[in-house]
């Protein structure tokens, strides 16, 4: 009988699953897969894939692929770089490719794949919740209706298609409850110990959302105890905090180094008013977070149930969450008292959850007489919320599958109610089933293939020119094999938006985008150098700014560009390769990966120059922090003055650009100078209130500001735009109507004598470099007696140097890269990465790991 119960349990677990992915999986077939097409196909699946590659080559920490080099353990913490479910899918990936089941993974595999991940870690959520339900005292069928609410609850689905890992922290919640009722009940603490590691080693971010929840839980337990015999509160505490300590501890190294990547991160304040209350979710009809189950709505009046304190439990923290849902106050909270986000909603659907489960519990003693007040308080409810929400309609026949099903839902309550029917139980709980899962098919039409672009993750665009394009594929193929000195960089982006475009075409590129960065590299794009990415947005860097001195410094070697006559090629770029629709450029100026100088320049002295003095200065040596000695800055003056800058449909006064027709700006005539190349334009722009996101151009150059109120604006707001010397000397800035404050506009002419100078000098000192994963080994010859070898690895804490077998200190050079010290003569550098602290967090692991072990050992002895 027993294995009769678990074989039915896991089909009905399966069933389940299937169902409620009917939606998806059916488009599958029609090959329209379950991804965001924003962050899902530019970040979701290349991060997988960059880590795929690098995990299964043995190499776990850092990655020239990632932008212009980061550390994949810490800046990708938030993500997927310590996440055990996502090393389970390693694993079985990477046996599929070696029996030969499945192709070799690319991000288009990780893309078509999504909805069979997802199906997996819904089934393992579905029995870990329910194995949680049952250890709470809850029979078989109410436990697994519980799980099966939850499991299958619209954020489930939100999180699964657009940020998958967010989907992640639906397995260690139900765990992590577990655990607190294991030490309650029977003072055995090894679950939660173990709940609690793989939860921050997992993710630091929704550890923390879930550790808020799990302080509210164990509060809640302390008063409302649902069993005879509880560990007494003082000896919680005690098991508690010593679990607690070894939890931390066992899974620090992954959450330390999350952390790490977090506060070396930058994101501006949020600065907006967050107000207490905002009533704008409907959440018993067209919530995008959280959709309220029906038998909920009538349980909660059933005053029967109040007898049972599971049923208290979960129906008063539920209320509460339900009350933190519409709070951007509480939202902010939970997303680290940063803007207000809707992530936490997935503790309210196991809440929820939770105490349907109690409730089903008790449907065969419920009295026929509280049906009524519970039907009239739900029906109440449902007609209310529909009357209020303004917004709600229904455009399609799909949209009243909901309804319908609401409706069936409490038509069959009613019978099972007031009949004698067998089974009250099973029907109930079939009728709750079959309701979340026609609500979850019905939200993955409306709220994610329509509202939410899916419909348009298709193979057809997988494999189009606006992604995995072959063409451009086989072009920046050729490059990387001509290319084959240390770490050449291509610059390439067909769309803004599409960042990470390096990873999923997979060439060494100039760019990233994630919500965790380098800050080095950040401000010396956003500050130092204020590098005009052509589309203002935080959490990114991208390209040079077509500007020729940051590409030879960097090593940008080449540049891909769409045939279509306004390719805006750097100085020095000549063609070489291309087909029809594309074409690749080669700097002839780049300069080699390690350049050593005896030129040293101060970052105090450099903060306030132009930033084309800043190039110049790294052209000419190195800029450190604190230089033993410190050569003048070198000085660039504008070549325009204000009887230089005309306002064109509009005025400009007093710093006041206001632009009266449908496009206006300035123009800004420079004197003819055959030998500039280039102009270097610098403004400080700020759009005043009414002037939401803009573009602008700054003649062939084209960049866009985001509105002053977009959560995703970098508040960096000084400017600066390479363009070609004109041939009729004016400069034009245009944008649409509306006020700007626009000061300190400058101009500067670009004649690369600086750069070519620095090219010849590295023609004549060729160095021998080799980068491998986390290590950088060079040989160079110092004989004209430099100090610093500089090179463009991003500035990070981590890399240890060696010269001649020796250690030496690693200095921040030119605001974000890197310098070492060397000496006179033959120097065999080395350099290595590993993440901050990391044998030190590992060791506290390990030690951790060991004190947990001895204590469940111990407590193990005790028992027997």
């Amino acid at each position: 009988m027993k294995h009769k119960h678990i074989w039915g349990g896991a089909a009905a677990v399966i069933l389940a699953v299937i169902a409620a992915h009917a939606f998806f999986l059916y488009q599958w077939t029609n090959d329209t897969y379950m991804a965001g097409p924003n962050d899902g196909l530019n970040q979701m699946g290349p991060f997988k894939q960059l880590l795929y590659d690098h995990y299964t080559s043995g190499e776990f920490f850092y990655s020239f692929q990632l932008g212009l080099g980061g550390s994949m353990f810490t800046q990708l913490g938030y993500y997927y770089s310590t996440n055990l479910f996502f090393y389970f899918q390693i694993a079985v990936v990477y046996m599929l490719e070696l029996a030969g089941l499945i192709r070799e993974p690319d991000a288009a595999f990780w893309t078509e794949a999504v909805i069979f991940i997802s199906m997996a870690r819904m089934t393992l959520v579905s029995f870990l919740a329910y194995a949680c339900f049952r250890y709470m005292k809850l029979d078989r069928v109410p436990a697994l209706t519980g799980a099966l609410l939850y499991a299958t609850c619209v954020m489930y689905f939100r999180h699964a298609a657009f940020w998958e890992f967010f989907a992640d922290a639906f397995i260690w919640l139900p765990l992590l409850v577990f655990g607190v009722e294991k030490i309650i009940r029977e003072k055995k603490p090894l679950l939660f110990i173990f709940a609690l590691a793989a939860t921050v080693f997992s993710n630091f971010y929704f550890s923390y959302i879930v550790l808020i929840f799990i302080g509210i839980y164990i509060l809640a337990r302390w008063l409302i105890r649902l069993a005879p015999g509880e560990t007494k509160i003082g000896k919680q505490i005690l098991y508690f905090g010593g679990s607690s300590l070894l939890g931390f501890g066992i899974g620090l190294t992954g959450f330390f180094a999350g952390i790490y990547g977090y506060f070396n991160n930058y994101r501006p304040d949020f600065e907006q008013e967050i107000v207490l209350f905002d009533n704008t979710s409907n959440i018993l009809l067209d919530s995008r977070f959280l959709i309220v189950p029906t038998i909920f709505l009538v349980f909660a009046v059933w005053k029967q149930l109040y007898k049972d304190p599971r049923f208290v439990l979960f129906t008063i923290l539920s209320l509460l969450f339900i009350v933190f849902h519409y709070s951007p106050l509480i939202g902010s909270v939970f997303n680290g008292f940063s803007a207000p986000r809707n992530r936490f909603e997935y503790i309210a659907a196991f809440l929820l959850a939770g105490a349907v489960a109690a409730g089903i519990q008790h449907i065969r003693k419920l009295d026929w007489r509280e049906l009524v007040p519970s039907l009239i308080f739900a029906s109440g409810m449902y007609v209310l919320f529909y009357l209020w929400d303004d917004d709600f309609s229904i455009d399609h026949w799909s949209g009243w599958l909901t309804p319908g099903m609401i409706i069936v839902s409490l038509a069959a309550f009613i019978v099972t109610t007031l009949t004698d029917v067998r089974g009250k139980r099973i029907i109930t709980a079939v009728f709750a089933i079959m309701t979340s899962v026609v609500v979850a098919n019905q939200y993955q039409y409306e709220k994610l293939f329509e509202r939410g672009s899916m419909s348009g993750t298709t193979q057809e665009f997988l494999m189009s020119e606006d992604y995995m394009d072959a063409d451009q594929i086989e072009l920046l193929d050729e490059a990387a094999q001509e290319g084959a000195g240390a770490l050449s960089r291509t610059t390439w982006i067909k769309d803004p938006q599409r960042t990470n475009t390096p990873l999923y075409l997979d060439f060494y590129g100039a760019g990233a985008y994630s919500s965790i960065l380098n800050e080095e590299i950040l401000m010396f794009y956003y500050n130092d150098l204020q590098i005009d990415l052509g589309r203002e947005s935080i959490s990114r860097y991208s390209d040079f700014g077509r500007r020729a001195n940051i590409y030879s410094l960097l090593r940008g070697e080449y540049a891909m560009f769409e045939k279509d006559g306004n390719e805006n090629v750097p100085y020095g770029f000549t063609p070489f390769v291309e087909n029809d629709d594309y074409i690749i450029y080669r700097n002839e100026n780049v300069l080699p990966f390690v350049r050593t100088t005896d030129q040293t320049y101060a970052y105090e002295d450099a903060e306030e120059a132009a930033p084309l003095a800043k190039e110049h200065a790294m052209l000419n040596g190195v800029i450190l922090e604190d230089p033993e000695e410190a050569a003048e800055l070198p000085q660039e003056e504008s070549v325009i003055t204000r009887e230089n800058v005309e306002a064109v449909n509009g005025t400009y006064e007093n710093e006041m650009l206001t632009v009266t027709g449908e496009e206006g700006g300035l123009n800004m005539t420079v004197p003819e100078n055959e030998n500039v190349e280039d102009y270097y334009v610098d403004f400080l722009l700020r759009q005043e209130p009414g002037v939401g996101f803009f573009r602008m151009n700054v003649n062939e150059f084209e960049t866009s500001r985001k509105a002053r109120d977009s959560l995703y604006r970098t508040d960096e707001n000084d400017l600066t735009i390479r363009v070609e010397n004109p041939g009729d000397n004016v400069i034009e800035i245009r944008m649409p109507e509306g006020e700007y404050h626009l000061e300190d506009l400058a101009v500067y002419g670009e004649t690369y004598e600086q750069l070519n100078e620095a090219n010849a000098q590295a023609e004549e000192n060729a160095r021998d470099v080799d980068v491998n994963g986390n290590e950088v080994d060079a040989v160079i010859e110092n004989d004209a007696g430099d100090t610093y070898a500089v090179m463009p690895i991003p500035y990070e804490k981590g890399w240890r140097a060696k010269v001649n077998g020796e250690s030496v200190p690693i200095e921040k050079a030119n605001g974000a890269f890197t310098a070492v010290p060397l000496e006179e003569g033959e120097n065999n550098l080395s350099l290595t990465y590993y993440p901050p602290y990391f044998w030190w967090m590992t060791a506290v692991s390990v030690v951790s790991l060991i004190l947990a072990a001895l204590w469940g050992i111990k407590k193990r002895r005790k028992q027997y």
